[in-house]
């Protein structure tokens, strides 16, 4: 975790008050309210340096983790936006491509390059998915429903 200076600044006085404090009971602390020594004062110090050190521990933590929330996000955004519109890339070529290699080749070509474009992992997994769906979707329309879908040829 990379820490910001603020996050750094807040725990370095954290220590600091937490010494100042320790060093403020060598001395008298008496009755802070009615009759305070000597080391009241800095005791009071300390333990106010510590609460405000923790503060803004606390809200330079909070403002690190909103910043790597937000940057995250516009990651993901980014991420979407661009396999958004290499989707629409992939079917627009499909539409071309599939009059002049035919539906089922189009289809596991077309499939495997979604798989991949939105994140599928490896290439033997995308390939059978490709390959399956294209013959079960070949199977449903060309066999099953005789609906004619384009064949290979120019």
């Amino acid at each position: 975790m990379h820490m910001n200076k603020d996050i750094v600044s807040s725990i370095a006085l954290l220590a600091l008050g937490a010494i100042y404090s320790v060093y403020s009971l060598q001395y008298k602390i008496g009755d802070i309210i009615y009759a305070p020594g000597s080391g009241a004062f800095p005791l009071l110090i300390g333990i106010l340096l510590m609460l405000l050190s923790a503060v803004l521990l606390f809200l330079s933590v909070k403002k690190q983790r909103a910043i790597k929330e937000r940057a995250a996000k516009e990651a993901h955004k980014f991420h979407l936006n661009k396999a958004f519109w290499l989707t629409c890339i992939g079917l627009l070529i499909y539409t071309f491509v599939m009059p002049l290699i035919g539906f089922f080749l189009a289809t596991v070509i077309l499939n495997f390059y979604l798989i991949r474009v939105l994140g599928g992992k490896g290439w033997l997994v995308p390939l059978v998915i490709s390959l399956a769906l294209g013959g079960l979707l070949y199977w449903l329309f060309g066999m099953m429903l005789k609906i004619p879908v384009p064949t290979f040829g120019i």
